[in-house]
C-alpha cells in the first residue's frame, strides 16, 4: 500500500495522550518542552504579527527542546496561518525536536515536513554560499 493510500488515522486513538506523555518525558529527562495546539500557534503568530513582536514570537517557539504541535488539520488554517506555522517548523528543523499531531493521512503529513526540510536546505545552502562570498573579499 502507497503512503498516499493509507486511511485517515481516526478521532480518539490516543495521539494528544501519547504527545503529551512524551513531552512529559521529557521534562523528566531535563528537557524544555512546550504544548500548544495548531490553531493557539497560528493566532499567537498573527496577533504578534500585527502588534509587531514577530522575532519575539520566532524566538518563543524555537526556545523548547521539544515543541508538541496539536490537532494540526483539524481546522483549516488561512493562509498567513499556515505560513506562521510553516515558518515556526522551517526555524526549528534540524535543531530542535517536534510533534505534530494530525488526523491526516500520513502523505499528507509528509508531504508537509518533505516541503519544510526542502526549504531549510535551500535556504541552509544560500546562506553558505553568501558566507562563502564574504570570506573570499
Amino acid at each position: 500500500m502507497r503512503v498516499d493510500e493509507l486511511p485517515l488515522i481516526t478521532p480518539g486513538v490516543g495521539k494528544t495522550y501519547l504527545a503529551i506523555g512524551l513531552a512529559r518525558a521529557a521534562v523528566h529527562a531535563g528537557y524544555r518542552s512546550y504544548f500548544t495546539t495548531a490553531a493557539d500557534l497560528a493566532a499567537r503568530c498573527h496577533r504578534a504579527a500585527i502588534e509587531g513582536r514577530w522575532a519575539t514570537t520566532m524566538r518563543f517557539f524555537a526556545g523548547p527542546t521539544l515543541l508538541v504541535v496539536d490537532e494540526l488539520g483539524y481546522l483549516p488554517l488561512p493562509g498567513e496561518a499556515a505560513s506562521a506555522l510553516f515558518q515556526v517548523v522551517t526555524q526549528r528543523y534540524l535543531k530542535t525536536s517536534i510533534i505534530m499531531t494530525t488526523n491526516r493521512s500520513v502523505g499528507k503529513a509528509h508531504r508537509f515536513v518533505r516541503t519544510c526540510a526542502w526549504c531549510r536546505l535551500k535556504s541552509h545552502r544560500s546562506a553558505r554560499r553568501v558566507g562563502s562570498t564574504r570570506s573570499a573579499k
